[in-house]
């Protein structure tokens, strides 16, 4: 890189730290995951017993129809309930309400199905010869009186859930209020402190890359470049390193760097706002003190006067959703002529895609490859006062970081703190990692990303999915029929 040292871009203020995942959490979240996915699984063979091809009582389906619509409500509660919190015991008790009645859901259609099944294979053999049913077959008022228990219970529960939530206040559209939620200002989950500095490896190619992108003359006009991949790999950390090289260069007459992470559309632009403002002279607008208001359009009318006519480069890191680009976009002059860019780092690929829909570039982050990975572990983990002891063995920790930054550094500066690093060492941590990750601090960052990566998948579908088929040891292939 060179002996320049890179700068972070917000020298005012440190980088915020990401948001704290407890177990407790975590555990939470993946029985919500689980549970959401379970009843997306069981809802259409619920649905079928309302066919008329299984003689089910009418009272008996006036219970089917009321669950049908009943678990549809609980899947759409689980996927709104994503940014709440799932630490309080009212989460997790009320998961387990649900978990339970799904459950039992599931054994009441597993009956139903089973009695209906036995009855039409058994409708020939009756004629003939007295046939029992077996004893495990429920009779028709018995699977009845279950139904109407399941239905009892889903009453219950959601009586619980609306009496013990009365007591907090919400804001808008039922969420938790400032008052009651903590803020989270969490940029990009990779802006590690850490990777911004002369040590970075491996960016020669892309930052070549993007600084081209920059200084190209065509489009002359506003031009979006997104960077994009998953929380790790060094987006943020490749953005600084950008942003620093443009502001020593002097080619663009404005600058600014915003975090967009669980921001509003207004939070960015004000920030924004006073980034640029800072040293710049007083606009006709200012004197109304525009940062105090709440209208978004007033934010983009004096930003738009901040810039009109002016060339510029903004970063925004970490951008979620394409409703929260387009309203940050709609704020930004596109002057014909003025070749202004805009930096966006994003671990969504739809988003990456909006933002460079007119006449933008898209750049996929990359694993580091094997040559580039042992470059990074080597400077983390073994400390230049021991450079006359023999190299480690690291193939072990590359297998298991597989070209990740952050994973690299976090178990270099791991190991670094032991002493020296030896073969044995590295092949202990590898195989510790998941202790490592739930106990230790040095492995705190790591563990929130990865928390972070299963958080923000889009679908509860997904997460299970995840979940299941985390149980399979890794690098192996697994059959269709396991499924």
């Amino acid at each position: 890189m060179g002996g320049n040292e890179a700068r972070r871009p917000d020298q005012e203020a440190a980088l915020p730290s990401l948001p704290t995942f407890s177990a407790r959490e975590l555990e939470t979240a993946m029985e919500a995951a689980l549970l959401g996915g379970f009843i997306k699984v069981i809802l259409p063979r619920l649905f079928s017993l309302i066919d008329d091809k299984y003689k089910l009582h009418k009272g008996v389906k006036s219970d089917v129809r009321f669950l049908v619509k009943e678990l549809r409500m609980i899947v759409g509660a689980i996927d709104d309930d994503d940014e709440l919190s799932a630490a309080s015991s009212t989460a997790r008790l009320s998961i387990q309400d649900l978990r339970e009645l799904a459950h039992g859901i599931e054994d009441c259609i597993d009956g139903l199905m089973y009695r209906a099944t036995w009855e039409r294979q058994a409708s020939f053999l009756r004629r003939s010869v007295r046939l029992r049913p077996p004893k495990a077959l429920k009779t028709g008022a018995q699977l009845a009186r279950e139904m109407q228990r399941l239905r009892h219970m889903a009453k219950e529960a959601h009586e619980r859930k609306r009496r013990y939530a009365a007591g907090f206040p919400a804001g808008d559209g039922g969420r938790p209020s400032s008052a009651t939620q903590p803020v989270d200002e969490s940029p990009s989950c990779p802006s590690d402190p850490r990777i911004l500095d002369a040590d970075l490896v491996g960016v020669d190619e892309p930052l070549a890359e993007l600084l081209e992108q920059l200084a190209e003359g065509r489009p002359s006009h506003l031009k979006a470049i997104a960077v994009v991949g998953f929380c790790g790999l060094g987006k943020t950390a490749l953005a600084a390193e950008v942003y620093n090289r443009e502001t020593r260069s002097e080619r663009f007459e404005r600058h600014a760097w915003v975090y967009a992470a669980l921001k509003s559309p207004w939070e960015v632009l004000a920030e924004m706002l006073r980034k640029l403002s800072s040293g710049a002279p007083p606009s006709p607008c200012q004197g109304k003190n525009v940062l105090e208001t709440s209208d978004v359009g007033q934010l983009c009318a004096e930003l738009k006067q901040q810039l009109v006519k002016k060339r510029y480069f903004i970063v925004i890191d970490d951008i979620r959703t394409e409703d929260q680009w387009k309203t940050i976009k709609s704020a930004l002059p596109a002057d014909k002529d003025i070749s202004s860019r805009i930096l966006v780092t994003m671990t969504i690929q739809s988003v990456a895609n909006a933002c460079s829909s007119s006449n933008g570039y898209v750049h996929k982050m990359s694993r580091l490859d094997k040559m580039c990975s042992k470059q990074l572990f080597t400077k983390k983990a073994c400390p230049d006062k021991y450079s006359c002891y023999k190299q480690p063995d690291p193939a072990e920790v590359l297998k298991k970081c597989d070209g990740q930054p952050l994973a690299l550094v976090t178990i270099g500066e791991f190991l670094q703190a032991k002493g020296w690093p030896t073969g044995p060492s590295c092949e202990d941590v590898c195989t510790q990692i998941g202790y490592h990750l739930e106990n230790d601090k040095s492995f705190e960052k790591m563990r929130r990303v990865l928390i972070h990566n299963y958080t923000t998948l889009l679908s509860h579908a997904l997460k299970a999915c995840l979940l299941y088929f985390g149980m399979f040891p890794s690098n192996r292939p697994i059959g269709r029929k396991v499924f």
